[in-house]
């Protein structure tokens, strides 16, 4: 309801405030499905934004998929079908849900970018420049870590947002 009450000039907060929901939601569905969760579980904690770029009968057939290539299927067609699929490959190989994270955090960046130029004397570069640096901080504490517990240069590329 918040965002649709937005005025159009705000543009950037409900596209950007639309893509973490929607990223959340893709982060809960593969992990439930990943703990063999039930639909009813999964219906219970997702949230359907009407500003979601996915509309909710796609998220019901997302939840209804009954393994993680059906999951994958239903996200055709969406702006996060590349990264669904890349990211059911590297959960079914390696178990881990780090780098559907990093592609979530990388495409709600560039979609942030996109939007700072279509109308440069808005309030949407600010909060692009914004969320830019909170970016840039997160990257900033990934390579201190990196650098007290050892990890090589090879880690750290792959695990920054840029």
């Amino acid at each position: 309801k918040f965002l649709q009450g937005l005025p159009t000039q705000t543009k950037i907060i409900k596209d950007f405030l639309a893509s973490e929901i929607d990223a959340i939601n893709i982060k809960i569905i593969l992990k439930s499905k990943n703990k063999k969760q039930g639909e009813d579980y999964i219906r219970n904690i997702v949230f359907f934004s009407p500003a979601s770029k996915v509309g909710r009968s796609k998220w019901e057939k997302i939840i209804s998929a009954k393994s993680f290539e059906g999951v994958a299927k239903e996200f055709e067609g969406t702006p996060y079908e590349k990264i669904v699929r890349k990211g059911v490959d590297d959960l079914q190989k390696k178990g881990t849900m780090s780098q559907i994270d990093l592609d979530l955090q990388r495409h709600i960046l560039n979609e942030a970018n996109k939007k700072t130029h279509q109308n440069p004397l808005s309030i949407d570069v600010i909060l692009a420049y914004l969320f830019a640096k909170e970016t840039e901080v997160r990257n900033i504490h990934l390579i201190t870590k990196a650098k007290q517990l050892g990890l090589g240069e090879d880690f750290v590329q792959k695990e920054l947002i840029l």
